[in-house]
């Protein structure tokens, strides 16, 4: 008799582990479908050697400095590379070519991020003042001065290692 309330007290407490692994994975699975995904560009024009950085509103009161990479949300129906390009021309006013991606998307809390590297084509000097303070053509050091967030500065040490390659 003992025996057999043993083995179903085990059978209670492997089907409540099998309900909290249950739990767990759809959690992971919210947690990864809750993140944004974002898309931009390090714009190089390579004649020049010089690198494209955006003073972002939303940057400049989290990190101080507020100079980033051009990007944003990739919106619905939209490949990676088309928000890529339009976030850079929306934020900056400069229109690209994608030469390459950056690597396996970053990810941060609440984002995963696809970088890519940008020929530069062409500048309007039209953008979004109410996102982008002001734009900055620099050399890939003053770039790694003016970024303030680890992630910005893995993605021009990347950009870096490949605009080597053209």
């Amino acid at each position: 008799e003992r025996e057999r309330e043993r083995e179903k007290e085990k059978e209670r407490e492997r089907e409540r582990e099998r309900g909290r692994e249950r739990g767990r994975e759809k959690r992971r699975r919210f947690t990864m479908s809750a993140k944004w995904l974002t898309a931009g560009g390090v714009v190089w024009k390579k004649d020049e050697d010089k690198v494209l950085l955006v003073q972002n509103v939303k940057e400049l009161h989290e990190n101080g400095k507020g100079w980033t990479w051009p990007k944003g949300k990739i919106d619905k129906g939209e490949t990676k590379e088309e928000a890529a390009l339009r976030e850079i021309e929306e934020e900056s006013g400069v229109k690209g070519e994608i030469l390459v991606q950056l690597g396996p998307p970053l990810e941060t809390k609440k984002a995963h991020r696809y970088y890519y590297l940008v020929d530069f084509k062409d500048e309007t000097g039209k953008y979004s003042r109410t996102e982008t303070l002001q734009i900055r053509w620099v050399t890939w050091g003053e770039a790694r001065l003016l970024l303030c967030r680890n992630r910005d500065v893995k993605v021009l040490d990347c950009a870096r290692k490949q605009a080597k390659s053209y």
